[in-house]
């Protein structure tokens, strides 16, 4: 299960990489919205990242938080990626850090991805458990 959680990680991150290049390559804002409850994630160009698809069975298990987490309520979490590849979170941290965290039911070990603002630069790592910060030792 661990590595079906850093294989679904690792397609996020990598569709995420390809909203980014694809607000460059077309002189265009990439506007990306987080739904964590459907565990989904929506360009404005049209594309989906379906978590529960990329995961497959047991799906159920996976949680996708964002971190600062977002309050349905207000704006829904999410970030733009400008033509230059810079990227905008809504709702930044101090450090203009936006972080996206998976967890499956079972597994102490989360999956994270950062996105950092304004560069656009797009990490991802990992977390012993919950209550942990997430380490990224390199760049994909």
């Amino acid at each position: 299960m661990d590595q079906r959680l850093l294989s679904t990680t690792r397609d996020l991150e990598n569709w995420l990489n390809a909203q980014r290049r694809d607000a460059i390559n077309n002189s265009l804002t990439c506007t990306i919205q987080f739904d964590p409850q459907n565990k989904k994630l929506t360009s404005s160009s049209g594309n989906i990242f379906d978590l529960r698809e990329s995961f497959g069975n047991n799906h159920e298990k996976l949680t996708l938080k964002s971190i600062p987490n977002n309050d349905p309520k207000s704006e829904p979490g999410g970030v733009h990626f400008s033509f230059r590849g810079l990227s905008q979170n809504h709702q930044l941290t101090s450090d203009g850090t936006l972080e996206l965290r998976l967890k499956l039911d079972g597994l102490s070990t989360e999956r994270c991805i950062r996105i950092i603002s304004p560069i656009g630069m797009i990490r991802d790592g990992s977390a012993p458990d919950s209550n942990s910060s997430c380490r990224y030792q390199s760049t994909y």
